[in-house]
């Protein structure tokens, strides 16, 4: 999934789009950046993902949007409970949209599958910034030489290009009831360990995706979201009622 270093670039964009003159680090501005980001700073995942149980054998697991609708009206989330929502739909659009336009998921016999289980390789594309058709093992894909690795090298291009506002790890109210687990020792230590600039890192080439394509992917989810805001009649920058 997108790390926190996306979420809240695309938080700070959509602060940006709504008020410029927004004060991003307190009140209800803060409290949807904290948003973002808090879903993934749990030690149980899956409680604050909603993946469905159909997906539970897939690799390809991705939050079902309508049912945390269902259950919580977007007409009384608070600000953090927006940024919440903005997260589960970056991250569902990351697996179902973004993933398939770089790699496929291929079996031992070069069948396409989603079954965890049954992975053998990994087939990149030609928008991969590796060659067309060359296969990674499945077991070295998610790790810190490919896929996760290009966490590491974009995380401080997106600092320095979308100057994203970090923001302060102060209690928030949050009616989407798995997300109040949240760990805040947790994320204060995430958040410490990739703000920190680092030049060598920054000058290396991503493995899997390119970061313009990253960029302009977290740009796209950012308007999907103000659209779904639009459509909905509903401001961040104003409490709920």
């Amino acid at each position: 999934m997108p790390g926190y270093m996306m979420h809240l670039c695309e938080g700070t964009y959509i602060i940006n789009k709504l008020d410029p003159s927004a004060d991003d680090n307190t009140g209800i501005c803060n409290d949807f950046l904290l948003g973002t980001i808090i879903p993934d700073a749990v030690s149980d995942k899956s409680l604050t993902h909603f993946r469905p149980q159909w997906q539970h054998d897939l690799i390809t697991k991705y939050p079902d949007i309508n049912s945390v609708i269902d259950a919580y009206p977007t007409n009384l989330m608070t600000a953090a409970d927006l940024g919440i929502i903005s997260h589960l739909m970056m991250d569902a659009a990351y697996v179902k949209d973004f993933w398939p336009k770089y790699f496929h998921f291929e079996s031992l016999s070069d069948t396409e599958t989603a079954i965890a289980n049954d992975i053998h390789h990994v087939r990149m594309t030609q928008n991969s910034m590796q060659p067309n058709g060359c296969t990674i093992p499945f077991s070295e894909f998610f790790s810190s030489r490919f896929f996760y690795g290009d966490y590491d090298i974009t995380n401080p291009l997106f600092f320095s290009d979308m100057h994203p506002y970090i923001p302060n790890l102060k209690s928030c109210d949050i009616s989407i009831i798995p997300c109040r687990m949240y760990d805040h020792v947790k994320l204060g230590g995430d958040i410490a360990s990739f703000t920190l600039h680092d030049e060598h890192t920054a000058a290396l080439t991503t493995s899997v995706f390119p970061y313009a394509d990253l960029k302009s992917f977290v740009i796209e989810c950012a308007d999907s979201f103000l659209n779904f805001l639009d459509q909905r009649s509903i401001s961040i920058l104003s409490p709920r009622s």
